[in-house]
This record gives structure tokens, sequence and C-alpha cells, in this order.
């Protein structure tokens, strides 16, 4: 029953900060929406988690080629959240840092 699994795994039902999904605390692998990405998710949920302390304390720090990457989710999408979030980003370009 509901209650006993709440009682017995010593939480309570959460609000899924990213999806806005209930599930219980402590529960892993939320299920992901049909037209979301794994990878844009964990950017956002990284940047999410940074941000409850208040966005004016977010410092993003990128070591980064700078190019679009393989795929939705890389690093190039995870600076575009960042920039939507804080004016302190220090990107570490890779390509002048090791010529």
């Amino acid at each position: 029953m509901k209650g006993e699994r709440a009682a017995s795994e010593g939480g309570a039902r959460v609000r899924d900060r990213v999806t806005g999904r209930r599930k219980w605390k402590g529960e892993k692998g939320a299920t992901l929406l049909a037209d979301e990405n794994a990878y844009e998710r964990n950017n956002r949920w990284m940047l999410q988690s940074a941000a409850r302390f208040g966005d004016k304390k977010i410092a993003f720090i990128s070591l980064w080629n700078g190019q679009g990457g393989d795929g939705p989710g890389g690093a190039h999408h995870l600076m575009e959240e960042a920039r939507r979030k804080t004016a302190r980003i220090y990107w570490l370009d890779t390509r002048k840092l090791w010529d």
C-alpha cells in the first residue's frame, strides 16, 4: 500500500524538479517523456540543482572546444542553458589551451 511504501522507505512523495511529476523520494530512474532527451534533461537538472542557492550564486565553468557535438544534450546545450541562468560563465576553450 502507498502509505506503507512511504513509511518503509522513509520518505514521502515529492515533485520531480525537471518534469513536475510526483514520485517517491529517492526513486531511481524517472521515466522520460516521449519528446524528452535524457542528456538535455540532465543538463537542466544540474543547473536547477545549482540554482537552489539563487541564480546570482551560479558560476558556470566549461572546458569545451566550442563545437556543436554529435547529438543533443552535449556541452553546447549546457552552455546555452547556463547562459539563461547566469552571466558568470568561464569558458576554457580547449582549442586555445593546447595549441
